[in-house]
């Protein structure tokens, strides 16, 4: 993946946290890294006029990776506190080095059983440069469709960059004005498509943004700013 981690490096972390905040009596199910199963979607897509048109493509397959796997968000204590939530909510469970996960997000995030195609479109046409999709399909392996592509039950979705990228005939995604196709330099995008993935990456949140203090010679607790 993006950040070189590699499951023989992730499973033994992630068991000992459950170890960790498990409960007396209580066991879990060894954790599984499904197997990642790639998706290509190939596309013609109208465009404006625009002065990057390799960093909107590159915003394209940054919103058809999250559409296909979507990442499930972090936010600081007075994040979640703004977002309706009482500190009993806030810090029911065990301390994430990342920030809070909203419940109510996480009881929604399931692992898709197919993708359609209605959703990537409405995905990209909310970006404001893009005017029309002419043509989309989604393709796994030798499998192609337009409409609905059922995803294999012991694998976990993952848009194929690298493939489309640098597919035969310039990319599996089109970029075009006026019906004429705009060229792109598919290394330039790869490049943005990295800074952007850099930018997903979580850090560690302050302590400062995910715990609360007791205030000298005061007997309430305040959440830091």
């Amino acid at each position: 993946d993006s950040l070189g981690l590699h499951p023989a490096d992730i499973l033994p972390e992630v068991n000992r946290r459950l170890q960790a905040c498990r409960n007396l009596c209580e066991d879990f199910t060894p954790p599984v890294i499904l197997p990642g199963q790639s998706i290509v979607v190939q596309a013609q897509i109208e465009i404006g006029v625009v002065d990057d048109p390799e960093r909107l493509l590159a915003q394209i397959y940054d919103v058809l990776a999250n559409a296909i796997s979507p990442r499930i968000g972090f936010y600081t204590l007075s994040q979640m506190l703004a977002r309706g939530k009482n500190m009993d909510q806030v810090f029911d469970g065990p301390a994430l080095d990342h920030g809070f996960i909203d419940d109510d997000e996480l009881a929604r995030f399931q692992r898709k059983v197919g993708l359609r195609s209605s959703d990537l479109l409405q995905e990209v046409m909310n970006l404001p440069a893009v005017s029309a999709i002419n043509s989309l399909q989604i393709k796994s392996g030798s499998q192609s469709e337009d409409w609905y592509l059922k995803l294999d039950e012991g694998s976990t979705p993952y848009l194929d960059i690298g493939q489309s990228l640098f597919a035969i005939a310039g990319g599996a995604i089109v970029l075009t004005r006026g019906g004429i196709v705009v060229q792109v330099d598919a290394n330039r995008v790869k490049q943005q498509i990295m800074r952007m993935q850099e930018g997903n990456v979580r850090e560690v949140l302050p302590l400062a943004q995910r715990d609360v203090r007791r205030a000298p010679h005061r007997h309430k607790l305040d959440h830091l700013p």
